[in-house]
């Protein structure tokens, strides 16, 4: 065998890797797709809360509604750290406070894993976190300034706008 054949043969080598790799790398993307519509499918976002937010359940919209009955500006669902290797959502964000909240109402090892594991990724990025559970719901107005200690003054004593939730100044 002389060189060029030689050459010949570690070329097209090279060339089906790479088309092996990209296959594999599509079928990988594609897998993660579906796994994400079959998510958003099993999980829709389908119970409109007074604000507008649309959340994925009734416990959510119970929590949701007491948060914009008592004027606290927040953003529902998006990417925890957009900059970490990781990607959680969390349910609910307050930037006044810099505070997170997570409504842990699943069980299951699974859940209960990825709970776990949520809870970490919070203290290893030094987020502050307020977790509510279903026991929450039979007195928010109780147990929820509770979990936000000293937070949670700070939060209901600025005003907002009940329409748009941009803090208000002292002449209004």
């Amino acid at each position: 065998m002389n060189s060029q054949q030689m050459f010949l043969i570690i070329f097209v080598s090279i060339i089906v890797l790479v088309l092996a790799f990209v296959l594999l790398l599509n079928f990988l993307r594609g897998k993660y797709q579906e796994e994400s519509k079959a998510y958003r499918a099993h999980y829709p976002s389908s119970y409109l809360c007074k604000d507008g937010d649309k959340v994925r359940s009734l416990s959510e919209l119970v929590v949701d509604d007491f948060f914009y009955l008592h004027r606290i500006p927040h953003t529902y669902e998006d990417v925890i750290l957009k900059t970490s290797e990781k990607k959680y959502k969390y349910d609910w964000y307050f930037p006044e406070a810099d505070i997170y909240v997570e409504f842990f109402g699943f069980s299951g090892k699974k859940y209960k894993d990825t709970q776990r594991d949520k809870i970490n990724f919070y203290r290893k990025h030094n987020l502050n976190m307020v977790a509510l559970d279903p026991s929450d719901l039979d007195d928010l107005s109780t147990k929820i300034p509770a979990k936000f200690g000293k937070h949670w003054d700070h939060l209901i004593h600025s005003r907002h706008c009940p329409h748009c939730g941009d803090a208000l100044d002292n002449r209004v």
